[in-house]
């Protein structure tokens, strides 16, 4: 049986309703992040799993996910916290 491979889970959050709010830089940082992540990804050693925009909910769902459980292994949240 072939071993699954770790997950590391990108999430950010940045509101853009207010514009107030808004954290600029962000978008930025998941694409840095993520292609940082590539090469490992590329090369079979884990699992990337990003969602923008992500409340409370779909957090949870991620870790919740039958295909995910068990498997996470890096969490890295950016963003509002409300």
């Amino acid at each position: 049986m072939t071993q699954a491979r770790p997950i590391i889970f990108l999430a950010f959050a940045n509101d853009r309703s207010d514009g107030i709010g808004y954290l600029r830089n962000l978008p930025d940082e998941a694409r840095r992040i993520h292609a940082a992540l590539e090469p490992a990804r590329a090369a079979g050693l884990c699992e990337v799993v990003v969602r923008q925009n992500a409340t409370l909910a779909d957090i949870l769902a991620v870790f919740q996910h039958a295909d995910y459980r068990h498997r996470i292994a890096l969490w890295h949240y950016a963003g509002h916290a409300n």
